[in-house]
């Protein structure tokens, strides 16, 4: 039931932003600071948080993102892939 929620949590917090009729910085935080309390709750580890919010943060640049780009999708792709990051060791298993 703990990864359920969980993901409910994550997803409710990236489609909030989707809702959202103009995306800046403070939604941003506000959807890494639900995601951030989501992951805590479920005993992730606080430097691994961390971790994710600032990479989130250094690839989603509002200033570099051309007009021409859907916000909302590079927000979750980036999302996306950095919880992917945080649960993938990198490494080829054993065989």
């Amino acid at each position: 039931m703990v990864l359920a929620d969980l993901g409910r949590r994550i997803r409710n917090a990236v489609g909030r932003i989707g809702q959202s009729a103009v995306i800046n910085e403070d939604e941003l935080n506000n959807m890494l600071k639900e995601i951030s309390s989501a992951l805590i709750e479920s005993d992730v580890n606080v430097k691994l948080v961390i971790e994710l919010r600032n990479n989130v943060k250094k690839a989603l640049n509002f200033e570099e993102i051309s007009g021409g780009v859907n916000k909302k999708r590079v927000i979750h792709k980036t999302v996306f892939n950095e919880l992917i990051k945080l649960i993938d060791p990198g490494v080829k298993p054993f065989e």
